[in-house]
C-alpha cells in the first residue's frame, strides 16, 4: 500500500472529516480512503439508475433522517 500525506487541511474540514467517519463507524483515515476511493473508482460511487420520482437514497441522507428520527 501507498503512503499519502495531505497538509494544510483547514481545521473546519478535519472536524467535518471526523464526525463523518465517526457516522459510518471508521477511522478518520479509513473515511478519507473510503471518500478516495469513491471519487476515482467509477463503479463504487456510482447510483443506481433513479425511478422516476424517487431520488438516491444515501448513506448521508440516512444519517440525517435518523437524527430527525424519521427511521
Amino acid at each position: 500500500m501507498a503512503t499519502l500525506l495531505i497538509r494544510d487541511v483547514s481545521p473546519e474540514v478535519h472536524r467535518l472529516l471526523k464526525e463523518r467517519a465517526e457516522r459510518h463507524h471508521r477511522s478518520l483515515s479509513k473515511e478519507v480512503i473510503a471518500i478516495l476511493e469513491d471519487s476515482v473508482i467509477p463503479s463504487r460511487g456510482a447510483l443506481p439508475p433513479l425511478v422516476k420520482g424517487a431520488f438516491p437514497v444515501t448513506p448521508d441522507w440516512l444519517d440525517e433522517a435518523r437524527r430527525a428520527g424519521r427511521e
